[in-house]
């Protein structure tokens, strides 16, 4: 997983979760049903989706995104089976003013 146990991440972190073995596709809905995130404070409304990673086989990386940017503050929990459980906080979601005439 992307995320490490306790980490404070950004607004726009998707969850990815990777896969020693490549995921064959007829069994890729079974896999997503192992798979949990909950958010305490902000319901955790997303979807999983199969990542094409260059860098990996097909089938080895799952993405979770949340239906709209995490909110700041939000406590998550990602359970992947009973095998790995991980919870990360979301941080402050700076915004940048732009300078007059920029």
């Amino acid at each position: 997983m992307n995320i490490t146990e306790g980490q404070t991440v950004g607004v726009g972190i998707p969850i990815a979760v990777t896969f020693d073995r490549p995921v064959p596709s007829t069994e890729r809905a079974s896999v997503e049903g192992e798979l949990k995130v909950t958010a305490l404070g902000d319901g955790a409304e997303g979807s999983w989706s199969w990542v094409e990673d260059p860098a990996l086989a097909d089938g080895r990386r799952v993405d979770f995104r949340p239906r709209a940017s995490w909110r700041p503050g939000t406590k998550v929990t990602v359970e992947v089976g009973s095998a790995l459980t991980r919870h990360f906080t979301v941080g402050r979601s700076p915004i940048a003013a732009s300078a007059p005439g920029g």
